[in-house]
C-alpha cells in the first residue's frame, strides 16, 4: 500500500495523470484532456464546502482546440454561500442553482450536454439534478444567436482552468446524454 501512494503522490508532482479507484484520475489543470461530451458525461469529484469560494471551472474544446482559444464554452460552479453556476458565452453572469444541493461535502458532479432536442446542460450532484437548462435565445440574454455557434459543436476535449480550486478527479461518466 505504501508503495502504491508513493507513486500516486510521485506522479501527481510530477503533474502525470494518475489512475485513481474507481477509474476516477487526479485533476491537472491548464493541460487538454481527451474526453468525448457527445457520447459521454463529464463526472467531477468536489470536497469543497459551501461558502468557501472554491470554484470548478471547465473549458469545452472540439478536436480542433487551438493555444489561445479561449473563446469557447465553459461551465462553471462556485462554491458560494449560495451555490452558483456560469456558462461561457451564454450569459455574462453567475446564476443561483434552482434547487438545493445535496448536504455532504463529498460531491459527485455530473455535466452532460445533451443535444437530442435543442442543447441542454444538465448538472446532477451525488445522483440528484440540480440544473436543467435548455440553452435559447432568452436563457442566454445578451447573446442572441451567438450563443449557438459555440454551444452546437462537438466537443472532445476538456480543459481545467488554473482557477479551478475545487475539481480533485475527473473521469468519463454515463454514456449517452
Amino acid at each position: 500500500m505504501r508503495v502504491l501512494l508513493l507513486k500516486y503522490v510521485l506522479l501527481v508532482g510530477l503533474g502525470i495523470a494518475a489512475d485513481v479507484p474507481g477509474n476516477w484520475t487526479a485533476v491537472q489543470r491548464d493541460i487538454i484532456i481527451q474526453l468525448d461530451l457527445e457520447n459521454t458525461s463529464l463526472e467531477i469529484k468536489t470536497d469543497s464546502t459551501l461558502g468557501s469560494g472554491d470554484i470548478v471551472d471547465i473549458f469545452l474544446y472540439t478536436s480542433q482546440r487551438r493555444d489561445g482559444d479561449y473563446n469557447v464554452p465553459r461551465v462553471a460552479i462556485n462554491f458560494t454561500s449560495t451555490p452558483r453556476y456560469y456558462f461561457h458565452n451564454c450569459g455574462s453572469f453567475w446564476t443561483d442553482f434552482p434547487t438545493n444541493l445535496p448536504a455532504e461535502v463529498d460531491k459527485i458532479w455530473r455535466i452532460t450536454v445533451d443535444k437530442t432536442a435543442g442543447i441542454r446542460v444538465k448538472i446532477h450532484c451525488n445522483g440528484v439534478e440540480v440544473l436543467n437548462v435548455l440553452l435559447s435565445d432568452s436563457t442566454c440574454r445578451g447573446y442572441r444567436g451567438y450563443w449557438k455557434k459555440y454551444w452546437s459543436r462537438n466537443f472532445k476535449k476538456i480543459y481545467f482552468r488554473s482557477s479551478d480550486t475545487a475539481s480533485d478527479y475527473y473521469r468519463s461518466g454515463q454514456p449517452g446524454n
